[in-house]
């Protein structure tokens, strides 16, 4: 095999790999979420609820709520018992 070919093949592997881990990082980061109307109770925190209502990547869910609902993250800490958090179903 000449020297040219040898690149462009070992070239399109590299393309094919890095495209490949790209997909599973994408694929690792999907989530579900249920449609809920949910007040907070005691000791219960956003984890929680994207745990009650979502599969998937947590964190991403818990994102995905925060968003919904205009929660920073230095609220986090704000956030008391029968405080209202919506949970939107994903498409």
């Amino acid at each position: 095999m000449d020297k040219k070919l040898r690149y462009g093949v070992i070239a399109i592997l590299v393309v094919a790999m890095i495209t490949f881990f790209i997909h599973q990082a994408n694929e690792g980061m999907k989530f579900s979420c249920i449609a809920a109307d949910h007040y907070l109770q005691e000791g219960e925190n956003i984890y929680g609820v994207a745990g009650k209502y979502c599969t998937g990547n947590r964190q991403s869910a818990v994102q995905y709520i925060m968003d919904t609902n205009s929660i920073k993250g230095n609220d986090l800490g704000n956030l008391r018992p029968h405080t209202y958090v919506r949970v939107e179903a994903t498409k």
